[in-house]
């Protein structure tokens, strides 16, 4: 298989907006709900359907672990060539060109990358911290931010191949990008909002 056409492949499948689809399929836009993110959270907003929710964001995991998977277990690519595989699924969900290069937060497919790369490993530990983060900080866009950057740290150390690392540096940059706006706040622990107090 020919790298740059898998990594076209790769791109086009990460850009395939389930979510958007999924809310056509229930007569909504779930770009006008929430955040306006063509992404899973807001098919839950949007449809107040949890079956819903969890199609979408399977479906945008799946983006991810479909080329990665591939490229890694079954054509045997372990070196620099996962990277641009990985990257463009990430891209292709976070700049659609299905949206006019709009696109969601990555958050999900970035999961299925490392899910298809380091299978169960990366699905426990990457699940685990986000839950725990989640419950910890008021603010969905630092809890993205934190976990991506935890997990880089967890391949400096425990995989530190070339190829995890230039694709786990990658992966923090974009979502740092795509959670800009939400970073101009500082970080707030749940426990320290009143309303989470009343």
């Amino acid at each position: 298989m020919d790298v740059l056409l898998w990594v076209l492949v790769s791109f086009i499948l990460g850009a395939l907006p389930f979510s958007v689809l999924i809310g056509c399929l229930n007569g909504i836009d779930i770009r006008q709900y929430g955040d306006h993110n063509p992404g899973a959270t807001n098919v839950l907003r949007g449809t107040g359907s949890k079956a819903w929710f969890i199609i979408a964001i399977m479906c945008d995991i799946g983006k991810g672990i479909i080329p990665t998977a591939l490229a890694y277990h079954y054509f045997g690519w372990t070196d620099l060539r996962l990277v641009p595989v990985g990257a463009a699924a990430v891209l292709g969900h976070a700049f659609s060109p299905f949206l006019n290069f709009n696109g969601g937060k990555a958050i999900a497919t970035t999961g299925g990358i490392w899910m298809g790369l380091l299978t169960f490993e990366a699905g426990f530990i990457l699940s685990g911290v986000l839950l725990l983060f989640f419950a910890l900080f008021a603010s969905s866009d630092w809890v993205a931010v934190i976990t991506a950057s935890v997990w880089l740290v967890y391949i400096l150390i425990i995989h530190p191949d070339p190829a995890f690392i230039l694709l786990a540096v990658f992966t923090v940059l974009l979502i740092v990008y795509k959670h800009r706006a939400g970073l101009s706040q500082p970080p707030h622990l749940r426990l320290w909002r009143k309303d989470d107090a009343a």
